[in-house]
């Protein structure tokens, strides 16, 4: 397991570029469908300590973040489909679903979680240029 200090350096490293990236008060949730389909229930949400950015070879997006409590491996990670980033960059919420045959514990000298995600297009507002 990695050291206490090189978690909090990396936890450190990904706030800042994520605030550089996407402005103060940024967020990722975890989230999962609600019973009727229809929506999502919040089950996480990392303030800080994480980094999302496109991968042009995979074509599809990696979060990288830092989480110590043993509660979002255990009860979060199983569970959660889909990831939302509250940008201050973006006008609304961007939805990605998790792909979940993708998602990477932290070990060995590796400290963070690595998801990888499809951006979740069903927004009305992703089609409204469609027609032009």
């Amino acid at each position: 397991m990695a050291s206490i200090a090189l978690r909090t350096k990396v936890k450190n490293t990904y706030t800042k570029v994520g605030r550089k990236f996407f402005g103060e008060g940024y967020k990722i949730e975890f989230l999962e469908r609600n019973s009727k389909q229809d929506g999502y229930n919040v089950l996480w949400e990392w303030l800080e300590g994480c980094w999302l950015e496109y991968d042009n070879f995979n074509r599809n997006f990696v979060l990288d973040g830092v989480d110590e409590d043993p509660e979002f491996a255990t009860t979060v990670v199983p569970v959660a489909t889909h990831l939302r980033l509250t940008a201050n960059t973006e006008a609304e919420p961007v939805i990605y679903k998790i792909l979940r045959e993708k998602t990477e514990p932290p070990q060995g000298a590796e400290v963070s979680w690595t998801f990888r995600a499809d951006r979740n297009i069903k927004s009305v507002s992703n089609f409204a240029g469609l027609g032009r």
